[in-house]
């Protein structure tokens, strides 16, 4: 297997865990931003009026705290949208290994923050050695890679 889809994988493994970790702080935030929103946004929507049709685009702090708002909702969406697809495409990926196999691998390769933890917690629950537990790891990325990007 080439290094070159090792390390796409295991970048697609980490992006995975951390998106799956980061998906409930993005819910959390677009609905706190659209609760914002509602809440100062009711009494904006007349902001306009009186105004005439000569404003020259120059917006109130109140309709500009409502624009900002929008687009914070709108890059949370796209964020939420590009993240969730990343996650259903592992996971299709991942369909072809054992449940052992995925939390070897994710623990191994997804979560960097704790990796030394991580490998005693394994090899207490699996009763492995480090070695083969990165045996198995590694196998499993063969087998990912082969699904994600073909004749790896």
């Amino acid at each position: 297997m080439d290094d070159f889809y090792k390390r796409l994988v295991k970048r697609d493994i980490e992006k995975y865990y951390n998106y799956k970790e980061s998906l409930s702080s993005i819910n959390c935030q677009i609905k706190e931003l659209e609760e914002r929103k509602i809440n100062a946004g009711v009494a904006n929507y007349k902001l306009n009026e009186g105004r005439g049709s000569g404003s020259c685009g120059i917006f109130s702090n109140e309709e500009l705290a409502i624009i900002n708002t929008n687009a914070k909702i709108d890059m949370l969406k796209a964020n939420k949208k590009n993240a969730e697809n990343h996650i259903q495409r592992i996971e299709r990926a991942m369909e072809c290994l054992s449940y052992k196999e995925k939390d070897i691998l994710i623990s191994i390769y997804g979560d960097k923050t704790r990796r030394n933890n991580k490998l005693e917690i394994l090899t207490q629950k699996y009763h492995y050695e480090k070695s083969h537990l990165y045996n198995i790891a590694n196998s499993s990325i063969e087998k990912i890679s082969y699904k994600l990007y073909g004749n790896a």
